[in-house]
């Protein structure tokens, strides 16, 4: 729901000066839905994608980071190594179970970590104004927390450390007859999604948001 909200609404109105005649029904979710049952053209999707017999297209890498205030750090210091979060209050992101470990790595060496803090939501944008009121840490994508760290509300931690790549795919049906507008939209977005999701940050972490 955040990707749309915060990405989506450009491509989609440039889709529409160049084909007026197309009509658009956008859902915006935070659910994984059935795309064949529930009769969607095309999906868009933040994940570590698991076998489906749907048809997806990569678009590209999603950029993120763990990130927490200046506030929070100067009073309870700065974690050097994941396995230090577990004395933190780290904020938890998903779409599912609460538990969900975060799995970090670099250059051989790895370390897991299950988020134990105060809160746990399947959206992020709720958690901004918590980390920047100095609440906890958390890991989230880039697109989220952009606004944030360009204003120094919050900074990053852990920047040689990473988590699983995660994607943002382009689903749709298996059959592959489609009509002509829907491949036009698939392809537009393809091409338009690129940037979003990488942007001046990709260097940093990359999440799996499930």
């Amino acid at each position: 729901m955040s990707f749309g909200i915060k990405v989506l609404g450009g491509p989609l109105a440039a889709f529409l000066e160049m084909h007026p005649a197309v009509e658009i029904e956008v859902m915006l979710s935070d659910a994984r839905h059935d795309v064949v049952a529930d009769g969607i053209d095309l999906a868009l999707r933040i994940a570590s994608m698991e076998d489906s017999s749907l048809l997806a297209r990569t678009i590209a890498p999603v950029a993120g980071s763990v990130i927490a205030s200046p506030a929070y750090l100067e009073k309870y210091g700065t974690p050097r190594h994941p396995l230090e979060l577990g004395r933190h209050r780290l904020i938890g992101y998903g779409h599912r179970e609460r538990t969900l470990p975060l799995r970090f790595h670099r250059e051989g060496e790895e370390a897991t970590v299950v988020p134990t803090g105060p809160l746990f939501t399947n959206n992020g944008d709720v958690m901004i104004p918590l980390i920047v009121a100095g609440g906890g840490i958390a890991a989230l994508p880039d697109f989220i927390a952009e606004e944030a760290l360009v204003a120094g509300d919050v900074v990053r931690i852990l920047t040689d450390w990473s988590l699983p790549q995660s994607f943002l795919h382009l689903l749709s049906p298996p059959s592959r007859l489609r009509p002509a507008r829907v491949k036009a939209l698939s392809d537009h977005l393809v091409d338009t999604l690129k940037r979003s999701c990488t942007g001046a940050h990709a260097q940093h972490l990359a999440l799996g948001s499930g």
